[in-house]
């Protein structure tokens, strides 16, 4: 198609600028004659609503992928996001517990300390 309109195109302007050994008159009547019998100009212009058809499908159908492209690399994110808060909480959790546990020896030792502190007390006043 492209070479058939650069031709046609061609052989309008050798016959518009006059050109020696140009298109004469009787090649542009022939063209036209040509053009008008064959319909040639309306094939074309279907061919080419076809091909612009087609060439917007092409593009319907590159956006909706890289929208599902753009979805799952979002998705991603937010797993990978979900995992790392689920990460965090675990180390809290684990820090918090570890806190507990420390804080439960201290009193443990507090009480002990306590004791040995009051059974010594108690032998100092035993003694006479």
């Amino acid at each position: 198609r492209p070479r058939i309109r650069a031709a046609e195109a061609a052989l309008r302007e050798a016959h518009q600028v006059g050109r020696a050994g140009g298109a004469g008159p009787l090649q542009v009547a022939l063209l036209e004659a040509v053009l008008r019998q064959t319909e040639a100009r309306a094939l074309l212009e279907e061919m080419d609503a076809a091909d612009e058809a087609r060439q917007a499908a092409l593009e319907r159908e590159a956006e909706q992928r890289r929208l599902e492209r753009e979805a799952v690399s979002a998705r991603l994110r937010e797993q990978a996001e979900a995992r790392r808060r689920e990460q965090e909480a675990r180390v809290r959790a684990r820090e918090q517990e570890r806190r507990r546990e420390e804080e439960h020896r201290a009193q443990e030792q507090r009480r002990l300390a306590r004791r040995q502190w009051e059974e010594q007390q108690r032998a100092q006043e035993q003694r006479p």
